[in-house]
């Protein structure tokens, strides 16, 4: 099930004529996200920020953070399917927005780490946004005081190693490593796995799956 359209299902309000629900449902989901591999009083000061930050824009909204972070956490979310569908709903100018959002929701304890800086590159990628699309003082919280060039460079390196391959790897290569780590880190796989277990698996998983995306679709490119 995409989680995207769970949610939008769930809880966006029918009496709505702007985009709030839309823009709403992504910031969550992605939020959700971005925080979810975190510890339990880190992600509980995140989700009140998700909250607060929400609230204060969309006032007339209804939505329940802490219930729909649970569901994407259980659900796990398709990046392929969602970024598509964010871009079918979403104009530039709110995809822009969400992703300073997500800079901001990373920046709350003082500094984005290694992992949020991927998915952050990653959405970027897969809502056809370049890094100079946003803010200068959004783009000096996500890189400070390096080039762009010089970070995603580093995060390319880094999605080889999660799917465990060389960077000269090739299309056929990259599927069958994918294929491997998907059997063992699948949570469908694992029905014994309690509530931390499947967390963690998740989030491997997610991990993997976005490796495997942004490389696969970087190599169809060219």
């Amino acid at each position: 099930m995409v989680a995207f359209l769970f949610v939008l299902r769930k809880y966006r309000r029918q009496d709505s004529v702007n985009y709030s629900d839309d823009f709403i449902s992504a910031a969550v989901v992605l939020g959700s996200l971005l925080i979810f591999r975190e510890n339990e009083r880190s992600v509980s000061q995140k989700l009140h920020w998700i909250d607060c930050y929400l609230r204060k824009r969309f006032s007339n909204a209804s939505f329940n953070v802490i219930q729909i972070y649970k569901d994407v956490v259980d659900l796990g979310v398709d990046l392929t399917e969602y970024t598509n569908l964010a871009n079918e709903r979403l104009t530039i100018r709110q995809k822009i927005h969400l992703m300073e959002f997500l800079v901001r929701l990373g920046n709350t304890n003082g500094n984005i780490n290694p992992r949020e800086s991927e998915l952050i590159f990653y959405l970027l990628t897969r809502l056809n946004l370049d890094l100079d699309d946003l803010d200068a003082r959004i783009q000096d919280i996500l890189i400070p005081g390096k080039k762009p060039e010089a970070s995603t460079t580093k995060v390319r390196s880094h999605y080889f190693k999660i799917l465990g391959v060389e960077e000269s790897a090739g299309l056929q290569e990259l599927k069958n490593a994918y294929r491997k780590l998907v059997k063992i880190y699948h949570p469908d796989n694992h029905g014994e796995l309690d509530e931390r277990e499947r967390k963690e698996y998740v989030g491997k998983f997610l991990e993997i799956q976005q490796a495997y995306e942004i490389l696969t679709a970087e190599l169809n490119s060219q």
